[in-house]
C-alpha cells in the first residue's frame, strides 16, 4: 500500500516538472526563440507519463483490497442467546369445530 502511494507521489512529481517545462517552453517560444527540439523531448515525455499513468491505474484496480482494514467490528462483543431464568414460554392454541377457510 505505501509502496503504491510512493509511486504515485513520483508520478505526480513529474508530471507537475513536465508542466511546469511546457509553461517555460511556451514563454521561449512568445519570445522568438527555437524551441522544436524542446517541444519533441516534452511531447516524447508526456506520452511515457500517461503510459505510466495507465500502468499505475492498472496495476491499483487488480490489486485485492486488505478487508482486514474496511471492515469495522459490528459489535464490541459476543453474546449468546439463552433463555432467561424464571420466564417459561406459554403457547396459546384456540381449538374450534368450525372450518377456518371457508370454500
Amino acid at each position: 500500500m505505501e509502496e503504491s502511494e510512493q509511486e504515485w507521489k513520483e508520478f505526480l512529481a513529474s508530471r507537475a516538472d513536465l508542466q511546469r517545462r511546457q509553461k517555460e517552453v511556451q514563454v521561449r517560444k512568445s519570445a522568438g526563440k527555437d524551441v522544436s527540439e524542446s517541444l519533441r523531448n516534452l511531447e516524447a515525455l508526456e506520452k511515457r507519463l500517461k503510459e505510466r499513468e495507465e500502468e499505475l491505474d492498472k496495476k491499483a484496480r487488480l490489486t485485492p483490497w486488505n478487508v482486514d482494514t474496511i471492515a469495522k467490528a459490528g459489535f464490541s462483543r459476543t453474546t449468546i442467546n439463552q433463555k432467561e431464568r424464571g420466564q417459561e414460554k406459554v403457547s396459546y392454541f384456540i381449538y374450534t369445530t368450525e372450518p377456518v377457510c371457508n370454500m
